[in-house]
C-alpha cells in the first residue's frame, strides 16, 4: 500500500516502527522511510521489468540534505537504482573491486613497471582490509568522498603554508588514483551509473607554487654556506648533490655505495627509490668528485648519503632546510625539491637538449615542457661543467 510521505508534515504525522512507509514514484518503482526513534532512514524498492523480482537499497539517513528536500533526494537516488538494476547492476562490487580491475587494465595498457607503481600507492592509500576498500560502489556518496579526499591532506604543520602545500600536493596524487580506479570502474566496467559522488573532486589549489622557487648563484653559494655555518654537513652534502645532478632527494638518499661506479661515474638509480623508474645517469665531474667522497670508507651496501651515520628517512629534512632558509636570508617558502628545480634550470639555460635533460633528471618531456618551457638556452653545451664548477 502506498503512504503518502513526501513532505516533512506527512512524515512527522507517521507512527514509528521498523517497517518502511512507501510512496510510489513511478510504476515499479517506491521511495521508503522508516520512522524510528532514532530518527528516520530512507530506502528504494524497485522491482526488475524483466524477472518482477523486488530488489532494496538503503538510501541512509540524508541528514545532509535539509528535511523539505529529502524526499526529492531519495526519489533521485530511486530512479539511479533503479537504471542499474535494469541494466543488471547488482551493486555487488566493492572499491577493493575497482583498484583491482584499474591494475589490471593499467598492466594491459601502461606496462608491468606503471601498474607496479600503482599498486604500491593504492595499497597505502586504500589498505585491503580497510573499510572503503569493502565499500560498495553504487553506496558511495559525495559527502562521504568529500570527507574521504580531506583524509589524504596530512600536514605535520598546518600553521605553515609550505608544510600544508606539500602535503595537498602529496594528496592530488594519491587522489588521482583513486578517481582513475573510480572512473575506470564506471565508464568501463559499468559498475555503478553515476559519478557523481566524485567527479567534482579535483586537485587541491595552489600545489606548485613551491617548484617555481629558483635560486640565483648568491642564493646557491649562500645556503651551501648556511648549513656549512650550521653544522648541517650531512644536510649540505645532500643539498650539493642536488644542484649537482638534478636527482630527486628520495633518489639520492635511497643509493648505496654500490650504486655508483666511481670508476666511470654512472650512478645506477633503483626502481624502488625513484617514482619514475630505474635509470643509469653519467654525472658530471664535479658530482663524480662529491660521491666518490661520500663513499670513502664505506661498504658496498652502505647509505651513500647519511644523516648523523644513519640512512636519511623522508623529510628528515624539512626542519634543517628551514633553518637554513633562515641563516640564508631565503624565501620562506624554501624547500629542498627548489633546489632540483634549479639544477633542471640550469641543464636548460646551458644548452643541453630536453631529451637528455629528461634522462638526466628522470622528469617526463611533458613536465619539462610545462615547467620549464619559458627557459631560452643561451649558452652552449661545452659550458655545463665549467657552470658546475663556479656554482
Amino acid at each position: 500500500m502506498s503512504q503518502k510521505i513526501d513532505t516533512t508534515a506527512r512524515r512527522t504525522a507517521l507512527a514509528a516502527r521498523p517497517a518502511p512507509y512507501f510512496q510510489r514514484v513511478e510504476p515499479r518503482l517506491y521511495v521508503g522511510v522508516r520512522i524510528l526513534a532514532t530518527g528516520q532512514t530512507w530506502v528504494a524498492r524497485v522491482t526488475e521489468e524483466t524477472t518482477g523480482k523486488t530488489k532494496h537499497e538503503a538510501l541512509g539517513t540524508l541528514s545532509e540534505i535539509p528535511a523539505e528536500f529529502r524526499f526529492a533526494r531519495a526519489a533521485t537516488m530511486a530512479r539511479e537504482f533503479a537504471k542499474r538494476v535494469n541494466k543488471g547492476v547488482t551493486g555487488a562490487h566493492t572499491v577493493a573491486d575497482a583498484i583491482g580491475a584499474y591494475l589490471a587494465h593499467k598492466l594491459t595498457k601502461d606496462g608491468e613497471k606503471a601498474r607496479d607503481s600503482a599498486r604500491r600507492s593504492l595499497a597505502i592509500i586504500v589498505p585491503a582490509d580497510s573499510a572503503f576498500a569493502r565499500r560498495a560502489l553504487v553506496s558511495l556518496t559525495r559527502q562521504e568522498m568529500i570527507e574521504f579526499r580531506a583524509g589524504l591532506s596530512v600536514p605535520k604543520d598546518k600553521a605553515d603554508p609550505e608544510s600544508v602545500r606539500r602535503a595537498n600536493a602529496t594528496a592530488t596524487r594519491k587522489w588521482s588514483y583513486i578517481k582513475a580506479a573510480l572512473n575506470y570502474a564506471h565508464e568501463e566496467m559499468h559498475w555503478l551509473d553515476s559519478d557523481g559522488a566524485w567527479s567534482k573532486l579535483g586537485a587541491w589549489p595552489g600545489i606548485k607554487k613551491s617548484r617555481t622557487l629558483y635560486l640565483t648563484s648568491e642564493q646557491r653559494a649562500a645556503a651551501l654556506a648556511s648549513a656549512e655555518a650550521l653544522g648541517l654537513h650531512d644536510l649540505r652534502n645532500l643539498m650539493e648533490a642536488m644542484l649537482l645532478t638534478a636527482f630527486r632527494p628520495g633518489e639520492l638518499t635511497g643509493l648505496t655505495v654500490a650504486d655508483f661506479d666511481q670508476r666511470a661515474g654512472y650512478v645506477h638509480i633503483a626502481e624502488h627509490v625513484s617514482k619514475t623508474g630505474k635509470r643509469s645517469v653519467q654525472v658530471n665531474e664535479r658530482a663524480a668528485k662529491l660521491l666518490r667522497r661520500m663513499c670513502k670508507d664505506k661498504t658496498p651496501a652502505a647509505p651513500l648519503f647519511t644523516c648523523n651515520g644513519e640512512r636519511w628517512k623522508t623529510n628528515d629534512w624539512n626542519e634543517r632546510v628551514k633553518r637554513v632558509a633562515k641563516h640564508a636570508g631565503l624565501p620562506p617558502e624554501f624547500c629542498l625539491y627548489n633546489l632540483r628545480h634549479t639544477a633542471i634550470s640550469h641543464l636548460l639555460e646551458a644548452g643541453l637538449d630536453t631529451l637528455t635533460v629528461s634522462k638526466i633528471s628522470g622528469t617526463s618531456l611533458l613536465m619539462i615542457d610545462e615547467n620549464y618551457g619559458h627557459i631560452n638556452p643561451a649558452h652552449a653545451l661545452e659550458r655545463v661543467n665549467k657552470m658546475f664548477a663556479t656554482m
